[in-house]
């Protein structure tokens, strides 16, 4: 409509009203999905289709509806992809920043056909390779990594591995079914009405890039715009997600780009404060287990893996947010030597509690008490975070030496509850920090 200047209603009445059509109509639409839909529905049995697309296709939750067409009448042959779209000289198409993929689908009732492996690469620039990491799998395997979206991952055998057995271990939950994220409560542009610059209107709404690992800091980007409170929460109901404010809560940037040091930062946002869209929070009493350990959740290098696997844009959308593998914990365990763990902790004897806590670290569910552990070491580097202080931009990336010593300590926990040898953990980390 935009670009050719007139009202399509009719088009996309007719759209709504074809079978054909249907399954692209799941959050926002885009051609792309139409044509999709068009080709499926003239394939005949055996029929072939190849597409270039935009990346999307295969893991955003607008697309879902095409992947549940594709994989309920047939199955892959092909899948390349190209996250790469922030280099023009590395990107497929130079003038399009965009992440690009090459579907080969074949449409096929027969099971022998359908349950036929197909091969997924992710290639780092604009070439086709039989070098780049490689991932084999069914269309019945699809749901092994998001049951709910579908997603397609974009990663390597041993990674696609690892994500499987840690998901079926039994030992692991997803993020969803313990907690509600929400979008930020200030919309920028439909509350303009309640902002200014200046400072004297009200409260300074935070922004993502307020958020860093562990501690609000200044924006290092976008103008600072105030809200009038008052009139901004005028006429809102109380269980209205305005009224979010007043509630503490675990916050994290909604926009990262995909070749960022990371793509979940997360940090704890004092009752208060307000938020802009482009963070979203986990309210503390939306929380069913301890936040903060919601907060070392979200900074370690296991869940960071774990989104990357099947992010195909920049954003960290509610649907991802869900899907994040979360441990499942009990209260009726104890640990004997908890009394030790905590006085190594506080002595910085961090190998000495780790040692004590591996052995209960092997099997879930797990004991309250390492929750409560991890909500120390949290605290911790919150506190350390805090210390520091305004750092430049480029200082946000790393934490203080003496976080990242606990960091290390929580990651290792996390990794042991989850699994993965020290081993499998130092393959995990070099192939996260490849697909930076």
């Amino acid at each position: 409509e935009k670009e050719i200047g007139k009202s399509l209603d009719g088009f996309k009445r007719f759209l709504k009203h074809s079978d054909v059509f249907k399954p692209s109509f799941v959050g926002k639409n885009n051609l792309y999905k139409l044509f999709v839909c068009r080709s499926l529905s003239l394939l005949a049995e055996g029929g072939r289709l190849g597409f270039i697309t935009p990346m999307a296709v295969l893991g955003d939750e607008q697309a879902r509806g095409i992947r549940q067409k594709i994989i309920s009448g047939g199955t892959f042959e092909a899948i390349e992809a190209f996250p790469q779209k922030d280099n023009p000289a590395k990107r497929v198409f130079k003038d399009a920043k965009l992440s690009t993929s090459i579907l080969v689908y074949r449409r096929s009732a027969k099971s022998a056909i359908r349950s036929r492996p197909f091969v997924s690469r992710v290639h780092p620039a604009n070439l086709i390779s039989i070098d780049s990491p490689s991932l084999k799998l069914t269309v019945k395997d699809i749901p092994l990594y998001d049951p709910s979206n579908l997603t397609i991952t974009s990663c390597s055998q041993e990674d696609w591995n690892l994500a499987v057995r840690i998901m079926e271990s039994g030992n692991f939950q997803r993020l969803g079914d313990v907690c509600t994220s929400y979008q930020g409560e200030v919309n920028e542009t439909t509350d303009r009405d309640f902002l200014s610059e200046d400072h004297t209107n009200g409260r300074l709404v935070l922004r993502g890039s307020n958020i860093t690992l562990y501690a609000l800091r200044e924006a290092s980007q976008g103008k600072s715009l105030h809200l009038n409170e008052k009139a901004f929460l005028d006429g809102r109901g109380e269980n209205s997600k305005a009224m979010h404010s007043r509630q503490a809560r675990i916050g994290f940037q909604r926009s990262s780009p995909q070749n960022n040091f990371r793509r979940i930062i997360a940090c704890p946002i004092p009752a208060g404060e307000f938020c802009f869209d482009t963070i979203s929070y986990v309210p503390y009493p939306d929380c069913k287990i301890p936040p903060l350990v919601l907060l070392v959740l979200l900074n370690s290098k296991l869940l960071d893996w774990y989104f990357r696997l099947g992010s195909t844009n920049s954003k960290v959308n509610e649907y991802q947010f869900n899907n994040l593998p979360c441990p499942i914990l009990a209260s009726n365990r104890h640990l004997d030597d908890i009394d030790q763990i905590i006085s190594d902790i506080q002595q910085r004897q961090l190998d000495n509690a780790f040692e004590l806590l591996e052995p209960h670290l092997l099997k879930g569910p797990f004991s309250l008490e390492i929750a409560g552990v991890l909500d120390l070491v949290a605290k911790r580097i919150i506190d350390i975070e805090r210390d520091r202080g305004e750092i430049s931009k480029r200082n946000r990336s790393a934490l203080a030496e003496e976080s990242q010593a606990y960091q290390i300590f929580v990651d290792r926990i996390l990794f042991a509850m989850a699994g993965v040898t020290e081993v499998e953990a130092v393959g995990l980390k070099k192939r996260l920090d490849d697909m930076m």
